[in-house]
């Protein structure tokens, strides 16, 4: 009876164990995709965000579009709107860490055949600034949502970006042809206000292609110049 009361009991502790080992790396993972953001956050040059953005792991840019969805549908614009959050959830439904893996099949697939089909049904209930807002721009680009941690946010300033050909990669930063997140500049005025204009992306040479651009920031980069008119 002893004996089987003791096996029990182990059987607790190691399954006790092996659940807090879970945790703390899961906290650990969750820490650095925070220092990742932050360091993204923090960095004003468009060319150097893109970088930064290019280290995180495929798994850490599904959370930073699940994020941007979730913030999504908390907006005033889209939440009173059945049919705008419909689509925003089927954004949501669309997103894989495969999508973010450059050459996979999820990723060739969501180019191919999702996007021309939400962007088409988009159409009908977007403006083009909301499309652009939704699947061009993320909202953490801007917003730092861990600025109330001072222990990660002092941290990030501690990040170090090591990466070979680091000049080449940051001479390549936006889609040619596309609008959106690269190719955007604010400026603030008076009594105007704050004004936001998009540019077109166009090539520059040499530049070689990477990705970060375009639909979710999925698809290859390959220009490096801004061109607002």
């Amino acid at each position: 009876m002893k004996t089987h009361i003791y096996k029990t009991m182990l059987l607790v502790l190691i399954i006790l164990t092996g659940c807090s080992k879970n945790h703390d790396s899961k906290s650990e993972t969750e820490n650095a995709y925070r220092l990742k953001v932050v360091k993204f956050q923090n960095q004003e040059d468009p060319g150097l965000k893109k970088m930064l953005y290019r280290l995180f792991s495929s798994g850490e840019k599904l959370m930073f579009w699940k994020e941007h969805i979730s913030i999504s549908l908390q907006k005033e614009s889209y939440k009173t709107n059945p049919k705008a959050i419909a689509l925003i959830h089927e954004l949501e439904n669309m997103l894989s860490k495969e999508m973010f893996e450059d050459g996979s099949s999820a990723n060739s697939i969501s180019s191919a055949y999702f996007k021309p089909i939400w962007l088409k049904n988009a159409e009908t209930v977007f403006t083009s600034k909301q499309i652009g807002e939704l699947v061009y721009s993320n909202f953490l680009d801007k917003q730092n949502i861990i600025k109330s941690n001072t222990t990660i946010a002092r941290n990030a300033q501690t990040v170090i970006v090591k990466t070979p050909n680091f000049e080449k990669l940051v001479n390549c930063f936006c889609e040619v042809g596309e609008t959106g997140f690269s190719c955007k500049k604010t400026e603030i005025g008076f009594p105007s206000g704050v004004t936001v204009t998009i540019g077109i992306c166009e090539r520059a040479n040499p530049c070689e292609e990477h990705s970060g651009c375009g639909w979710f920031w999925a698809y290859d980069c390959n220009g490096g110049h801004c061109n607002f008119g």
